[in-house]
């Protein structure tokens, strides 16, 4: 899961303060926090501001910043790469569980894998996959 979508995600969680509330009370401008929500590449340079946004959303930091690695283009490529080279791919999901198979098809919105127990198929929404592995 991208750090925009984790933040997404954190704020959702505490009942969708909009960004000038968060702005308020972290001090980092509205517009870096819309910044990181819905920017497709990698965001969160500043590990100040990704502190302040810990600390107003009651989370690690360093969740934060695992996360500023994973953006949303990261996953594309890592879908495309699994699709295109016939490679399986492990989709961990943000609850737990986890699929590994051959990417069917991919979009912005979800992918659909079939699992290694051939004949399974299963969607995964892009939103859930916290991490992935290229096998």
């Amino acid at each position: 899961m991208s750090l925009g979508d984790y933040a997404r995600y954190l704020r959702a969680l505490k009942g969708g303060p909009d960004f000038l509330t968060i702005e308020a009370a972290t001090g980092i401008p509205s517009g870096a926090i819309r910044e990181i929500e819905q920017r497709y590449r990698r965001v969160g340079e500043n590990d100040d501001d990704l502190q302040k946004l810990a600390d107003y959303f009651g989370v690690p930091v360093e969740e934060m910043i695992w996360r500023r690695e994973k953006w949303r283009k990261s996953l594309s490529e890592a879908l495309y790469t699994a699709q295109t080279k016939k490679r399986p791919i492990r989709l961990i999901l943000r609850d737990g569980p986890s699929f590994e198979g051959q990417v069917l098809w991919w979009d912005l919105g979800a992918t659909e894998l079939e699992l290694v127990e051939k004949g399974t198929c299963v969607v995964v929404q892009r939103h859930a996959v916290d991490d992935w592995v290229l096998a």
